[in-house]
């Protein structure tokens, strides 16, 4: 799944038309603010997962079906997420509101696909948790030691990269209705070289979001805004995230 938060407004600051709001208040984003929202929301994110493997741990497990109250709360739980992380994509002043929501729904189904690949390879869950934060941790280090240098067209590369990757996943969901093969579950060389191209395209987000933060303080954003920069980090880590799983289950079959 790719970052609905990456549009082009996002990294536009400082032109009239700006997705961060420059007003004559005195509260201001910080990095110790953006820090602290994101603990909340990844806490948040925890709690949605617990409850969402504990809900489906039986059904992975083979000792029952999946029960239609089940299948309606795990649909509830897509809607909910798939509608709130627009909405705070689309209204950043809101993301206070509809971060919480996004990372309890987006946990919950995270929780359910994670009870599934791990009751398929045990022990999978906590390699992919482990995985994804030395990425995130290695991708912050190379962003704060000036490294890697976002410009903007790394900016221009990362975005194009992720839509294509957008499209991608379209184009063989389209497929797998129409009955034809789903590139995406088939493993193999194809899977692994797939795999590993999204889980990268995912980890450069990261460095986006490192960029967006930097810049919007710099500018002088509003404090709201920190918990829209939380909202986007936390986005692109549950999209590493799940890449990383589908990645490791493919060196498992």
């Amino acid at each position: 799944m790719a970052n609905p938060v990456l549009t082009e407004q996002r990294f536009q600051i400082g032109t009239p038309t700006n997705v961060v709001d420059v007003g004559s208040t005195t509260e201001r984003m910080t990095k110790a603010g953006v820090l602290s929202a994101t603990g909340v929301l990844l806490v948040l994110l925890l709690g949605g997962a617990t409850a969402g493997w504990w809900k489906f741990s039986g059904m992975v497990s083979g000792t029952t079906g999946l029960s239609h109250a089940a299948t309606v709360d795990l649909v509830i739980a897509v809607i909910l997420a798939l509608v709130a992380g627009i909405a705070a994509a689309l209204l950043p002043k809101l993301a206070k509101i509809l971060g919480p929501i996004y990372a309890l729904a987006e946990g919950f189904v995270v929780g359910a696909i994670s009870n599934a690949y791990n009751a398929q390879f045990h022990g999978i869950v906590v390699m992919a948790v482990g995985a994804t934060l030395g990425v995130a941790l290695a991708v912050y280090v190379l962003y704060a030691t000036g490294t890697i240098k976002v410009t903007a067209r790394l900016r221009s590369t990362i975005m194009a990269a992720t839509i294509g990757v957008l499209g991608f996943y379209l184009v063989a969901w389209l497929i797998s209705l129409i009955g034809g093969t789903n590139i995406l579950s088939t493993g193999g060389p194809l899977g692994i070289g797939i795999s590993l191209i999204t889980a990268g395209v995912a980890a450069s987000n990261l460095l986006l979001d490192f960029d967006f933060i930097d810049r919007a303080i710099a500018a002088g954003a509003e404090k709201n805004y920190e918990w829209y920069s939380a909202f986007g980090i936390l986005v692109t880590l549950v999209w590493l995230y799940l890449e990383i799983l589908r990645l490791l289950s493919y060196f498992r079959r």
